[in-house]
């Protein structure tokens, strides 16, 4: 192997696994300095998610393991590495916040206090993790915190993996309510941010223009201008005692800390929260509900820019219910529809393309699936399936992944037997039953990512 050339032996090693290459760093000292280089570390990479091996990453609350797994093959159950929480997280549950380029991030909660977070990058392939410095909580009492969302991604221009952190306050306003002026809200410890309530404005654009389509960035104020203010002071968000607002946060592991991004007052609401679907490994994704409306409204943060980006939804029950004569609002959102939040069961990706599960009332039990097969249009939105013709009854409790690189087969995790797992072609429509990876363990959360040695502390 010593004759051979530099750019046969990168070529070789590069289609080998994450754990042979750890190894094979021991071989040499040139063999660990090429192995380690970043040039080597992106090349493998690469080849990994050209590939058509997985690692399926199961969450069972206590501990994760990772799985081989082949597209279109069953996976033999073999685990090739576990996470456990260390012990300092004690009375803490772990979630999948989500996986990119081989990395795991994960939302360990404090049980206790809905508030508290710690969080972990993991990865399998290496069986390496990094705890995150902590979130400091807020400690302003007139404040009630509501719920808190996270996503996970990669900003390519800066190579730099990012958490994003979305929490909503209702906070108690000692004025009448009126919508006019501003409240001081103390955020962190830090100084007064001024958070206006009241409706229009708010153009942040770096141009410093008025364009509504380029209105994107959240900031003090509406986001959205007067088009999407809702806040009257009595209903749709705000009342006579306070008003919501939301805090988003970005944590850099390059810089390896916390920054505050946007502190507004926003249209729209989390009614439920879960991760952020990304695409591109750095748009992420959340559903935002107007207040007091059932009007779903998607949304996705550029971890680049920091822009949000409004993008239409599917039809959901028919073009009839959507747009109505009289209604102004934005085309991405559903007017006059009764849609209730529990009806969008989850948001994710399927084959690179954004994917949502909804049930539709009378059809509760029935779901079906809808992919958006090119990005940011909405005529692209495609019904896939639904559960009855997989002849599966109940939601699904996370997304398809997806199982083959033709496209035709999916994972799915199903509602019963404590969330088991089957393949499903959806256009032969046939259903094979997964046996259980582990047992006497109740599957919490399942995700996929590739093989890597991207390294989870890449803090200076």
């Amino acid at each position: 192997m010593a004759q051979l050339p530099t750019d046969l032996v990168t070529s070789i090693l590069t289609r080998l696994p994450t754990k042979s290459l750890i190894r094979f760093k021991s071989v040499s000292k040139a063999w660990n300095s090429l192995i380690s280089t970043p040039d080597f570390v992106g090349l493998h990479l690469a080849h990994s998610l050209s590939s058509d091996h997985r690692l399926l990453i199961v969450n069972y609350g206590g501990h994760l393991e990772s799985t081989p797994l082949v597209f279109g093959s069953d996976f033999g159950g073999a685990v090739t590495s576990r996470f456990d929480l260390p012990t300092s997280f004690s009375g803490f549950e772990v979630s999948i916040c989500g996986c990119c380029n081989g990395i795991v991030a994960l939302v360990c909660r404090n049980v206790d206090d809905p508030r508290l977070f710690k969080f972990v990058l993991w990865n399998p392939s290496s069986n390496t993790h990094f705890v995150l410095p902590p979130i400091p909580v807020d400690s302003d009492l007139t404040s009630e915190f509501m719920g808190v969302s996270f996503g996970f991604g990669y900003d390519c221009g800066s190579d730099d993996y990012k958490i994003v952190r979305i929490v909503e306050y209702f906070h108690t306003s000692d004025g009448d309510g009126d919508g006019g002026g501003g409240n001081d809200v103390d955020i962190d410890g830090g100084s007064d941010i001024d958070i206006d309530v009241g409706g229009g404005g708010g153009d942040d654009d770096e141009d410093g223009s008025d364009d509504d389509e380029d209105d994107d960035v959240y900031g003090i104020g509406d986001p959205y201008g007067s088009d999407d203010s809702s806040y009257d002071g009595d209903e749709s968000g705000g009342c006579r005692m306070g008003f919501i607002y939301r805090e988003v946060m970005v944590y850099s592991l390059r810089n390896n800390c916390w920054e505050m991004i946007h502190v507004v007052y926003f249209g729209d609401e989390m009614k439920w929260f879960c991760p952020g679907a990304v695409i591109n490994k750095s748009i992420v994704h959340w559903i935002f509900w107007k207040y007091g409306k059932g009007e779903p409204r998607l949304r996705g943060l550029d971890l680049s820019s920091y822009k949000w980006k409004k993008l239409a939804l599917p039809d959901f029950r028919g073009k009839e219910m959507i747009n109505s004569p009289g209604d102004d609002d934005d085309d991405d959102s559903l007017s006059k529809s009764g849609f209730e939040a529990s009806a969008i069961v989850v948001l994710g990706v399927l084959d690179e393309c954004l994917c949502i599960v909804t049930r539709i009332c009378p059809e509760f039990d029935n779901a079906y699936v809808w992919v958006m097969k090119e990005y940011d249009m909405k005529e692209s939105w495609t019904k896939l399936f639904n559960l009855t013709e997989a002849s599966i009854v109940g939601p699904l409790l996370s997304p398809p992944l997806p199982c083959s690189k033709g496209g035709d087969e999916v994972l799915l995790r199903k509602p019963n037997e404590d969330g088991g797992l089957c393949w499903y072609d959806f256009k032969g429509k046939t259903v094979k039953a997964q046996p259980k990876i582990s047992n006497g363990l109740t599957l919490r959360d399942v995700n996929l990512c590739v093989e890597s040695l991207v390294p989870v502390n890449l803090a200076v």
